[in-house]
């Protein structure tokens, strides 16, 4: 048996550092070649957007909501959710945590405002 067969997790990360890059790589290859492949759902969009998947490279989330005859906030949705459901942080194509939050008290606070106005 090869020697390298009963290294631990540890002792590969510590003697072979490239190992996990060249893993990640092969698996985010394997990942975009599937989703690829998938028909045309607002999930397969959602999780391309939330992986970088090179099919989004030059097209937005409302292009492709527009195109398919869905709302930009699906996509967003399960894009959101891919990234949530698998501690991912958010890709390029999504808003930060922190930008979420702030558009999200802004909204409330607009609505709270018209809310007040109408009840004067």
């Amino acid at each position: 048996m090869d020697d390298d067969q009963d290294l631990s997790l540890a002792e590969i990360k510590d003697d072979y550092p490239h190992v996990y890059r060249e893993a990640a790589e092969r698996f985010m290859a394997l990942l975009h070649y599937a989703v690829d492949r998938m028909p045309d759902c607002v999930e397969k969009w959602g999780i391309a957007f939330a992986t970088n998947n090179p099919i989004c490279i030059g097209i937005s989330m409302s292009e492709v909501a527009a195109k398919f005859g869905w709302s930009r906030a699906a996509i967003s949705y399960e894009a959101r959710k891919c990234c949530d459901d698998n501690k991912l942080p958010p890709s390029g194509y999504m808003k930060s945590d922190s930008a979420i939050t702030t558009a999200r008290k802004a909204r409330i606070k607009a609505v709270t405002k018209i809310e007040t106005k109408r009840k004067k």
